[in-house]
Formats: structure tokens, C-alpha cells, sequence
């Protein structure tokens, strides 16, 4: 069987293509430590995948991506960690790759460029 492409979306904004055998997240467990997943329900086309302990941990945050881009998807609640996205599932189940539909709603970065400024402003 061929593996299927998708992405991991890292909570500090940069984003990798992965790939996994259908049916097994052996692969996926070469990129993010964890032992179970949650799968993040939604009414397109995806297949949202996150660490089931993800809240739990204290050194995962919040992931931009999931502020920023997951409401695209109908996500109810910001999500933490590692976020590994793939497409849709077909008849048996199985998730299939990421359609370039959806690839191309997602930008390459959140990051901002070099010389990007933040600025305090005191409104007291």
C-alpha cells in the first residue's frame, strides 16, 4: 500500500509535508512524541489528528495554527501542540492524501518575516 501526504502544522508556525501508511501512525511518530491521538472532527474534507494529551502537557502550547487557520475548518477550540492534517477518508476508512483544494488554504508559514517588530504601547 502507498503512503498518503499530509502536513504537520508546528505551533511555532512552520509547517512539513509527512507521509503514513494508511491505517498506521508508525511514520508520524518519526516527526512528534506521542503514545495516542485524538481525531478533531470536521464537516470538510480533512483528517485532523492531535496528541490526546496535548492539554495536558506543560511544554505544548496553544498551536498558532489552530487561532489562525483551523476556523477555517469549523474547529470549535484552539488545539495544542502538533497538528498533522491529511485529506478525507475513503469507503473503508482509510484517510487519503491532502487534496490541493485544501493544501492551498493553507499558507507556507505563520511566521513572521525577518525584521518583523512587535511594539508595547502603554494606553494608560
Amino acid at each position: 500500500m502507498s503512503k498518503v501526504t499530509g502536513l504537520l502544522l508546528l505551533p511555532n508556525g512552520t509547517r512539513k509535508t509527512v507521509q503514513c501508511e494508511p491505517g498506521s501512525f508508525d511514520d508520524l511518530r518519526e516527526h512528534v512524541d506521542f503514545q495516542f491521538f485524538d481525531v478533531v472532527r470536521s464537516d470538510h474534507p480533512v483528517s485532523i489528528f492531535v496528541d490526546d494529551e496535548g492539554l495536558l502537557k506543560e511544554d505544548n502550547p496553544i498551536n498558532i495554527w489552530s487561532l489562525v487557520l483551523l476556523p477555517t475548518f469549523d474547529i470549535a477550540q484552539p488545539l495544542a501542540g502538533p497538528i498533522f492534517i491529511f485529506g478525507d477518508t475513503d469507503p473503508n476508512g482509510e484517510i487519503r492524501d491532502l487534496s490541493d483544494e485544501v493544501l492551498s488554504q493553507i499558507p507556507a508559514t505563520l511566521r513572521p518575516k525577518a525584521g518583523f517588530e512587535v511594539h508595547m504601547v502603554d494606553l494608560d
